[in-house]
């Protein structure tokens, strides 16, 4: 990219910066859930299926916008993203019951998809070398460090800005970022000649469903622990805390092991697997009745099992480098399907049998996730 475009660093960081806006929405609901089920009179349930919605609509956007993206400029794409989150802001603002409020996060996932799947492509065109851990710890960095941004904003929000008035600022700051981007993109971001062989369907698809888990993890972690604190008799802004410091150690994360990844000497399949089981401890620990063993958790949680989804990506990627757009599509679908399943049925569970036993068995899922993966990946050899 040229200098008069701004630069790598600066496409780089609007990258980032408009992706916290394009998956805020889906945090937010979280960080603000003790307020929007008091509202509107929502169960764990329903607040698990909100989050889900948010994800159904990343999955449509994956499943069916793909193609018109390849033959759009970049730039277009990434606005399209942001007029959606827009207008999904709007919706979830106005909204007094349940099916409004999944109309409202339904379009914001729609738009976090397209998002996604632009700047992907634009990272794909400019990044260089083996740097792809690195360069998709940043990208991905956006997602914990829009949970840091939700948390803040649900603890002002106690007492400052409404609720629904946060989902309009969001939806605005991540148009005008969003725009940003499109200005500075490179006119015609080249399309290599794709080679005959494309990305192997069993390894995309296994890929997929372990990003089903990850994006799981994702959801679950940032929907359900405000109001798990809550349960155990802590006050809510210690959740708001909780949800800024995970997000921020989750970023921080993403990136070191992004970069440790790009190392020739590391096994990056070790790596994802260890990853997973150490989310399954901290969700074990979550299960805990105690303010500090729910620390120990979070800390399990973002600092560890949040950058399983970051390596798969840029793992795909760097597999199927001419094929990028099509790899994250699939690999969004299967994160869309695992973040829109995860939440309804954790918080089914835990309306009927307590935030404990979920959290438990939430451990027990990603352990074996772990666990598989490394028997997977055992018998097929690396994937580099």
């Amino acid at each position: 990219m040229s200098d008069e475009q701004g630069g790598p660093n600066t496409t780089v960081a609007l990258v980032v910066a408009s992706t916290i806006a394009s998956v805020f929405p889906a945090f937010l609901v979280g960080a603000q859930a003790p307020r929007i089920m008091n509202d509107l009179g929502l169960t764990p349930a329903d607040l698990g299926l909100a989050v889900g919605f948010f994800t159904v609509g990343l999955a449509t956007a994956s499943l069916f916008a793909g193609g018109v993206l390849d033959r759009w400029h970049v730039g277009t794409g990434a606005l399209s993203g942001g007029v959606c989150g827009v207008c999904a802001g709007l919706v979830v603002a106005t909204a007094h019951t349940l099916p409004v409020l999944l109309l409202g996060l339904f379009v914001g996932g729609l738009g976090s998809s397209v998002h996604q799947m632009s700047v992907g492509r634009l990272l794909g065109s400019i990044v260089v070398g083996s740097n792809y851990g690195r360069a998709f710890g940043w990208f991905q960095s956006a997602k914990p460090l829009a949970v840091a941004a939700s948390g803040a904003v649900g603890a002002l929000t106690l007492t400052a800005v409404s609720w629904r008035m946060s989902f309009v600022l969001v939806g605005v700051a991540g148009f005008c970022l969003s725009f940003a981007l499109s200005r500075r993109c490179p006119r015609g971001v080249r399309r290599r000649p794709r080679p005959e062989e494309g990305p192997s369907p069993a390894v995309i698809l296994v890929l997929g469903v372990f990003m089903a888990f990850s994006y799981g993890m994702t959801n679950v972690s940032t929907t359900f622990l405000v109001v798990t604190v809550v349960a155990i008799d802590v006050a809510a802004s210690w959740g708001a805390v909780l949800l800024i410091v995970g997000g921020l150690l989750s970023a921080a994360s993403r990136v070191l092991v992004g970069s440790f990844a790009d190392s020739p000497r590391v096994s990056e399949t070790v790596l994802i697997g260890s990853l997973f089981v150490l989310a399954g401890l901290g969700s074990w620990l979550a299960s805990v009745p105690s303010l500090a063993a729910i620390i120990v958790g979070v800390i399990l949680i973002f600092g560890c099992g949040w950058s399983s989804g970051s390596l798969l990506m840029a793992m795909a990627t760097r597999m199927y480098k001419d094929h990028s757009r099509a790899v994250m599509a699939r690999l969004l679908i299967g994160g869309a399907v695992g973040g829109s399943v995860a939440p309804p049925l954790f918080g089914l569970l835990s309306g009927s049998q307590g935030y404990s036993l979920s959290w438990s068995a939430w451990g027990v899922v990603m352990l074996f996730t772990g666990l598989l993966f490394l028997f997977w990946t055992r018998k097929h050899g690396e994937l580099r």
